[in-house]
């Protein structure tokens, strides 16, 4: 049976004339759309067009394999439909060369193509996350040093900006920050120059950027506190005789704050300063409401009014003069940092060019450099690479385009007739990637001007907005609207939670006959022995197994009861409470899996491999050596370490060894050998290759699934492929990876996502963020 299209799915399948910008709400099937889309264009009776002349760039290599594979099912269906469509097999064949690729593989594609324009290497290697972390040390060090030894008056006043008594971490953190921020940039120098100017072309405090900040704080919050007041005075009616006592000081502060308020808006900045210290304090103390909740109440708001006007009156402590000259004299210290910001870069560039490799920000910017030039006047030209490769695409296609930065917007611009032929698919309110330097209001800014499209028009630009949620029942879509209509504004989530954002139910639930948000609150107070993240966890587990026991949910066209699979517990963060919850609920009998904070390297299977490592790189390592004597390959019990220790405790543990088993014990000696072996091994093998020999001859693979099950058999597996990828770069064999993961460790750094752990079984409750 066909899938029912609503009205405005129907628009964004169908409209192709021009650019066109999806909203699509969560659960609002964008990605079946999306395969639709491209189904109809290329079966298009009148004008099919070939599926490789179409680029679906996407943000995940997930999102990208979900995509062919659904495009594949699709034509699949076609073909059993119309067997003889040679068309249809056609575009079958050829969809696995498709451009379905995320932003960082289709720009790795331009530079390999072109690299003879650009003067980089064609065979360049990309740095892992370890590799990048010590490239980064080290040009941070180089830029230090050329600083400290230039020795200015401005690098040091930087210094003493940023930095602490103890180190210059934060100097180091701030520089790297501005940098990584300005590789989302395309045109980072211009940037730069922008900024600069800010410090020093105004000579009105009001006209600066500066002052303009300042003045949107004030205003915002002045009418927080008119708002505090008034509800103050509402409260106070409450009880008359109280009101008559305080009502005088609160109509005092009202009138000072409109005063302030319109001073504010469109005073002098000296006559704000001034009248910004006129507040007259007083004291709240009506004689006889000692402990009273209404004068507590009244109390405790205008309390929190006068901290906001003391920081207000800190705001403007200084007159225009003296303020416009405080900002003035940072424009060294600015400058410096831009300096430092710069020559990190290079060497950053540098040391990646000399060891032949590249991290992705490299490989999007000198596809940017391929596609477009910019002037000095900021004026962007398209060129022939840009020309050419728009020729090869009827149409370009991006998901998540709110995850899109400066860089990525005018990379796809460039490829799609100058945006003519692009068409994006995204939601403002699911953007969570800013730390990786994405942009939501890029795709805000479109969507705020855009004008809604209709077919009876059919004029470009325009949007669409996906409103329907098929995931959730209405209960919870209404939930959601009434909370994020409360608390998103511009201010607060850069957007205002309007009608057009509201989430509307369109899935087919059976009606609810309890409620579907709830909101528990627990009393501890006859539970002092108890720690409350414990007694919250068991709350939970009674709360899992009753709904596991009364609630049925769809899964599919059929009802069922509720799996613990079906669950999962969210945390603002895991470091705190999310092992206390699994061990509580794993006590009670809820099967948990819970991703780990510790990070790759600090996994057990990992450290203990990464201790093999390092004593076949040098046994004189005692806890190294002592981890691989008491694992299970050797078997060494704490009986046979204390006879070994018992007449030569002063020596290193490994000559320890070797006295235990010149004494004749048959442990020690095979030991001593099998170590001898590994270490002839080592310095003959690159890393991973000994890696896996260590596996085979060690029966580690087995020994890591039998205690900690299959994630961490893949933990060991993904510790040889990332020795294989650092056998790709300058540094060779064991002793130089073994290296590599010390420093990292030195640097609290990682090398991979966060593993699971847990059960292997899926119907698991999930502790997540």
């Amino acid at each position: 049976m066909s899938r029912q299209w609503t009205d405005n799915q129907r628009l964004a399948i169908e409209a192709r004339g021009g650019s066109l910008l999806v909203s699509a709400a969560a659960g609002s099937g964008k990605t079946a759309v999306l395969v639709e889309r491209v189904t109809q264009m290329v079966s298009d009776a009148e004008n099919p067009i070939p599926i490789e002349r179409l680029l679906i760039v996407t943000y995940t290599r997930a999102a990208a394999a979900e995509l062919k594979e659904r495009i594949s099912k699709t034509l699949g269906e076609l073909i059993k439909k119309d067997p003889k469509n040679k068309w249809y097999r056609r575009q079958l064949v050829y969809l696995p060369r498709a451009n379905i690729s995320t932003v960082d593989s289709f720009c790795g594609e331009v530079v390999k193509e072109f690299f003879q324009k650009l003067n980089v290497p064609r065979d360049y290697r990309l740095l892992d996350s370890g590799e990048l972390t010590l490239f980064v040390e080290e040009a941070m060090e180089r830029t230090l040093e050329h600083f400290y030894c230039e020795g200015s008056k401005d690098f040091f006043s930087l210094v003493e900006t940023f930095a602490t008594p103890k180190d210059d971490k934060k100097l180091q953190q701030s520089i790297y920050r501005l940098y990584e921020f300005l590789r989302s940039h395309p045109f980072a120098d211009r940037w730069l120059s922008e900024k600069q100017r800010y410090y020093t072309q105004f000579t009105n405090i009001t006209d600066s950027v500066w002052g303009r900040v300042i003045l949107d704080y004030a205003e915002s919050a002045i009418d927080y506190c008119i708002d505090q007041t008034n509800a103050s005075l509402n409260t106070a009616e409450e009880e008359p005789e109280l009101f008559s006592l305080v009502s005088a000081l609160f109509l005092s502060d009202l009138q000072y704050l409109d005063t302030l308020k319109e001073k504010v808006r469109n005073d002098s900045w000296n006559n704000i300063s001034s009248f910004a210290d006129s507040f007259n304090a007083g004291r709240l103390a009506p004689k006889g409401y000692t402990n009273h909740p209404i004068k507590e109440q009244i109390s405790n708001n205008r309390n929190g009014v006068k901290k906001i006007i003391k920081k207000l009156q800190e705001l403007f402590a200084r007159d225009e003069e003296e303020t416009v000259q405080e900002v003035h004299s940072q424009s060294g210290t600015v400058v410096k940092m831009f300096d430092c910001v710069k020559t990190f870069g290079e060497y950053f560039s540098k040391a990646k060019i000399s060891k032949n490799t590249a991290d992705f920000s490299d490989v999007m910017h000198w596809t940017l450099d391929l596609l477009v030039t910019c002037d000095g006047e900021g004026n962007v030209t398209k060129t022939d690479v840009a020309d050419m490769l728009s020729s090869r695409f009827d149409a370009v296609m991006v998901d998540e385009f709110q995850d899109a930065n400066e860089v990525q917007d005018l990379i796809f611009n460039a490829v799609s007739d100058g945006g003519k032929n692009l068409f994006v698919v995204g939601d403002v309110k699911q953007s969570i990637y800013r730390f990786r330097q994405a942009m939501p209001e890029i795709f805000l800014g479109r969507k705020n001007v855009l004008p809604l499209y209709s077919s009876e028009i059919d004029s470009y630009p325009a949007k669409v907005i996906l409103e329907c949620n098929f995931r959730s029942r209405k209960e919870v879509t209404e939930f959601v609207n009434f909370v994020f209509t409360t608390v998103m504004s511009e201010r607060i989530g850069d957007m205002e939670y309007t009608k057009e954002e509201h989430l509307v139910a369109a899935a087919s639930y059976p009606a609810a006959d309890t409620p579907c948000n709830e909101l528990h609150l627990l009393d501890l107070e006859d539970n002092d022995d108890i720690d409350s993240a414990v007694a919250e966890a068991r709350y939970i587990a009674s709360v899992i197994y009753d709904k596991c026991s009364n609630t049925y949910i769809k899964d599919g066209d059929t009802q069922r009861l509720l799996r613990f699979g079906d669950i999962a517990i969210l945390m603002r963060s895991k470091s705190t409470y999310g092992d206390v919850y699994a061990r509580e609920l794993r006590k009670l009998g809820i099967p948990v899996s819970v991703e780990t904070d510790s990070g790759f390297l600090q996994s057990p299977e990992i450290r203990v491999a990464m201790d093999f490592l390092r004593v076949v790189d040098n046994p004189l390592q005692d806890i190294p050596l002592l981890t691989m004597l008491m694992s299970p390959v050797y078997g060494f019990t704490p009986d046979d370490m204390a006879i070994m220790r018992a007449d030569s405790r002063k020596l290193p543990l490994y000559m320890s060894l070797k006295v235990y088993a010149e004494k004749g014990n048959a442990k020690a000696q095979n030991f001593l050998s099998e170590l001898e072996t590994l270490r002839t091994l080592a310095v003959t093998m690159p890393s991973d290759t000994f890696i896996s020999t260590l596996y085979e001859r060690t029966d580690m693979l087995s020994i890591a699934r039998a205690t900690g099950g299959v994630s961490a058999v893949d933990n060991l597996r993904l510790l040889c492929e990332y020795a294989n990828a650092y056998e790709q770069g300058a540094s060779k064999g064991v002793s130089a990876f073994v290296n590599y993961i010390d420093r990292l460790i030195e640097n609290k750094k990682d090398l991979s996502p966060a593993t699971v752990q847990g059960t292997d079984n899926e119907n698991v409750v999930r502790i997540m963020t």
